[in-house]
């Protein structure tokens, strides 16, 4: 008995040392499955006159893209204000190639610019949903901004009718107004000189 008691306290003292060796294995082993390197990216398009131009760049990217792309998207699809700064269509036409090994490479290809960093950190953007994920041809993305003008320009004008309409209904009920005023203070008038009057507001003749 003296020895099992040995043996039970010898293990209840081991256990703090035991468990601690056990988390540092586990420790040791998580760190070892991840990779400390961040992920190789395709070389984009444009070329920086410095180095520190280019590091400036990716510094602000990495750390602000998100939020420039989000103030873009309001910029445009709220307020109607195209530009190209921090346009989502430059940022594929620089980073995406036109073709990847004889293919067009989509925003679900572990290769694509966008698709490395946003695996790599388990993000899942839905940006192209609606935007396109690879570069177009001049000729398409004229096509489609002479598209896009063409749909402002209708929306404006349609806004523009619209307003036209409601401010003439308002004119016009605001003439009936007037002249329904008009009708009921001759009324009245004509009441207070016992003159008859029949039921259209009219003075009868005697």
């Amino acid at each position: 008995m003296f020895n099992s008691y040995l043996y039970i306290n010898g293990i209840a003292n081991r256990m703090p040392l035991i468990l601690k060796v056990f988390i540092l294995a586990i420790a040791t082993v998580g760190l070892y499955a991840c990779d400390s390197e961040p992920p190789k990216l395709m070389k984009a398009v444009k070329q920086f006159e410095s180095d520190e131009q280019r590091t400036a760049h990716i510094d602000n990217m990495r750390k602000n893209h998100k939020d420039l792309l989000r103030h873009k998207r309001d910029e445009t699809v709220i307020k109607g204000i195209r530009t190209e700064e921090h346009s989502l269509n430059a940022c594929i036409n620089c980073h995406v190639p036109a073709k990847y090994n004889g293919k067009i490479l989509r925003h679900s290809d572990p290769k694509h610019f966008c698709a490395t960093c946003h695996s790599y950190v388990a993000a899942k953007p839905d940006c192209f949903q609606c935007h396109v994920d690879h570069p177009v041809s001049n000729t398409v993305a004229q096509a489609e901004s002479n598209i896009s003008k063409k749909i402002q320009t209708k929306t404006q004008s349609l806004m523009l009718d619209s307003m036209t309409q409601v401010n003439t209904n308002l004119l016009n009920e605001n003439q009936l107004v007037i002249n329904t005023t008009n009708d009921v203070s001759t009324a009245h008038k004509k009441t207070s000189n016992n003159d008859p009057v029949d039921v259209i507001g009219e003075s009868r003749s005697e």
